[in-house]
């Protein structure tokens, strides 16, 4: 006979399993805490303008909401383990005690399994380094058993519990199993608008499909073999693309804005990531001319953190992870087991709106839920034009993802190439989803990236040791850095640091290569040529040239020009003039190993919260010292100008015992002059190199954009 349990073992399952569960999530905020550094970080943020931001309902009301959906999931992984438990024990025909005690033992079953889930699927995630296990394969065998045991276990206890019918919770288990079922079906429908589009207008379809920090030189079309970039380099070879394309300022955000205000940074006022929406000159742009065409417009993109694009731009729809300062808090902040096992389940886009489908929240980004909400979200094709930009960020640091366990010694730049090659992947995709709802068949479509990066590889900067002409001395003024592939253990700043490497976007006006930018338009039903153009363009030429091929007046104001004329094999006869500049900087982000913690500390004082958005951005009485501090650059035909302002630096001093130790000083601002098809550079103005320069234009120009901008003087060096 099948014993019947009491209610009393029930209350004392429950108590237990309530009273392991508050120490086991105990135990994750105790080394969530020391390994994010919490103390450090709340220290840090006491002495900010953040503080009171967090008192505002649009802030406040997430981070509640999130602690509560939290706290119902484990009441509910409580409730399903006292079932399982207790009608299987019922089931077996244990008495009472054993009953008890199994529950207990599958408690410790379910954290196991919960662990190890967690280690399968985020490898990345802080918790799933505790468990120190390194091979997918036998935890995959694991898996399987273990799954097996606890599918096998619940439909047991479940055809028990209606068999007794003494359990409710029976009958809610499986009103719950359905219920999930039917959403995961119906998900595409649920919550989101998907109609068609219908109007009379019969104007192309404009899609820029933005990829971002992608180096031109890390794909399949340059040549390097390693690297499997079919998508990418389909397009290129087919559309009419820009070999030669650079971003003024290597950031996302400014340089979206030169996209779609075709404007220089210093026109349009975004100087910087997080620049305050109302300090952006936004009154004319792409969006907003095709929008009063009749044009749909959406923007989506799958990282929001430092580039607040929103409707104020143009756009009638926004795609992607919600922004604002919970995209900082909820999204790095958030690395906790059964969180982690929940956000990429078709319901987690709506519980965990700023963290699915978002790829700043690395550990738990999965590149299908954001291709989802796109295929969610974008309508189908029905007569109206659409104006669709989007923009995918897997190719940004950290350049990791969920599922993607990188063995730790990999130097970034290999890291970089796996984030291409699943970058290209997603480009792939999309373009089947547009194809699919119709938006391929009368396009112009644009594939760019917005800046490239360094990776501290050999030549990620112009300056050569071989190519110096001038005074040796100056040269100590100049930054150096260690190359990402040599030993983390070496120390002879000498041997071991170079002139010719850097890190990041937007840091040094002489790597060229955070600017190098691939930019390429290819027709769908539109006739627009093959070919490769090497003269240089400027990210600001984007909207130009998108409304001259449509026949529409310039943006007022624009400084980029209509690139139409090398689609009718026309080019222009003057030389064209180009000025690059830098972005705010933090030596922590300069580096191969950067420790995000760290690089949080020391901006948080720098940043501001709009209360009634919860929109975070660059506190605008900062602004005038992080301009001050720019790198500026003027490049005219083979000669690039650059202006370095005064700063701290790091220099080799020998103490009266003969020891040599690194000594901070101040740095007067200068001048390095270069030659970009020689590659020869000097710093100041006295040497041979200069006097064959075009000194006094380069001069002029530069002062003539720049005004008085970090100017300085120093004898010798300018």
């Amino acid at each position: 006979m099948i014993p019947t349990y009491s209610k009393a073992i029930i209350r004392r399952l429950w108590a237990m399993l309530s009273c392991l569960t508050l120490l086991f999530v105990a135990w994750q905020l105790t080394f969530f805490y020391t390994h994010y550094r919490v103390s450090d970080l709340l220290d840090s943020l006491v002495n900010t303008a953040l503080t009171h931001a967090f008192l505002s309902p649009v802030v406040s009301i997430p981070i509640i909401k999130f602690i509560l959906i939290q706290l119902l999931a484990y009441l509910l992984w409580i409730a399903w383990i006292v079932f399982v438990a207790l009608s299987f024990s019922e089931y077996m025909g244990w008495r009472e005690v054993v009953g008890y005690c199994f529950g207990i033992a599958y408690w410790f079953f379910a954290c196991v399994f919960l662990m190890l889930l967690n280690l399968y699927y985020y490898p990345n995630s802080f918790f799933a380094a505790l468990l120190g296990i390194n091979f997918r394969m036998p935890l995959g065998i694991i898996l399987i058993a273990m799954s097996t045991f606890g599918a096998a276990s619940f439909l047991i206890a479940l055809y028990h519990g209606f068999q007794s019918k003494r359990f409710l919770f029976s009958r809610m288990a499986l009103i719950f199993f359905v219920l999930a079922n039917i959403i995961m079906l119906l998900d595409d429908t649920i919550g989101y608008r998907n109609d068609a589009i219908h109007s009379l207008n019969n104007k192309p379809n404009v899609i820029i499909i933005g990829l971002d920090s992608l180096r031109p030189d890390f794909t399949g079309y340059a040549g390097v073999r390693a690297i499997k970039t079919p998508h990418i380099d389909q397009f290129l070879a087919e559309g009419t693309t820009f070999m030669r394309n650079f971003t003024p300022l290597a950031r996302t955000f400014p340089s979206w804005i030169s996209i779609l205000t075709g404007k220089y940074p210093k026109h349009s006022n975004a100087r910087t990531n997080l620049t305050d929406p109302s300090l952006v000159t936004s009154q004319d742009t792409l969006a907003k001319r095709l929008k009063q065409l009749g044009y749909q417009t959406i923007y989506a993109t799958d990282e929001t953190r430092f580039s607040n694009i929103t409707k104020d731009y143009g756009f009638d729809e926004l795609i992607g992870p919600h922004m604002g300062i919970n995209d900082f808090v909820l999204g790095s902040l958030s690395d906790f087991p059964l969180t982690n096992l929940l956000i990429n389940l078709p319901i987690g886009k709506f519980l965990f709106p700023y963290n699915f489908g978002n790829r700043a929240a690395a550990i738990t980004y999965e590149p299908n839920s954001f291709l989802q909400l796109l295929e969610d979200r974008l309508p189908k094709q029905s007569g109206k034009s659409l104006f669709f930009s989007v923009h995918f960020c897997i190719t940004h640091w950290p350049f990791t993802y969920a599922g993607h366990a990188q063995q730790k010694n990999l130097s970034s730049s290999e890291q970089y190439k796996a984030s291409v090659m699943m970058v290209d992947r997603m480009l792939g995709q999309l373009l089947l989803q547009l194809k699919r709802k119709g938006w391929l068949e009368h396009s112009i479509v644009i594939l760019l990236s917005d800046h490239g990066t360094t990776l501290g590889l050999p030549h990620d900067r112009l300056l050569e040791e071989q190519y110096y002409r001038g005074d040796d001395q100056l040269k100590k003024f100049v930054a150096k850095y260690k190359l990402s592939n040599q030993s983390p253990h070496a120390q002879d700043f000498r041997q071991d640091y170079v002139l010719n490497t850097s890190y990041g976007q937007g840091t040094d006006v002489l790597s060229l290569k955070q600017y190098h930018t691939i930019l390429s338009f290819k027709g769908y039903g539109i006739s627009l040529p093959k070919k490769q153009i090497y003269d240089r363009t400027l990210l600001i030429d984007v909207a130009p040239t998108v409304l001259d091929l449509l026949h529409l007046s310039a943006l007022q104001h624009a400084d980029g020009m209509s690139l139409k004329p090398y689609f009718i094999n026309q080019a222009y006869s003057y030389p064209r003039v180009f000025f690059i500049e830098t972005a705010d900087k933090a030596a922590e982000m300069e580096t191969d190993k950067i420790d995000a913690e760290k690089v949080m500390m020391k901006l948080m004082h720098f940043y501001h919260v709009n209360k009634s958005t919860g929109l975070l951005f660059v506190d605008p009485a900062f602004i005038p010292d992080m301009i001050k501090g720019k790198q500026r650059a003027v490049i005219m035909g083979d000669w690039l100008l650059a202006e370095y302002p005064a700063a701290s630096y790091l220099h080799l001093a020998q103490s009266e015992s003969k020891q040599l130790s690194l000594e901070s000083a101040l740095r007067p601002p200068y001048y390095i002059l270069m030659n970009l098809k020689t590659k020869e550079w000097t710093i100041g103005f006295s040497s041979a190199l200069a006097k064959q320069a075009p000194l006094s234009m380069l001069l002029q120009q530069l002062r003539m954009f720049y005004g008085e901008e970090g100017r300085g003087h120093s004898s010798g060096l300018s």
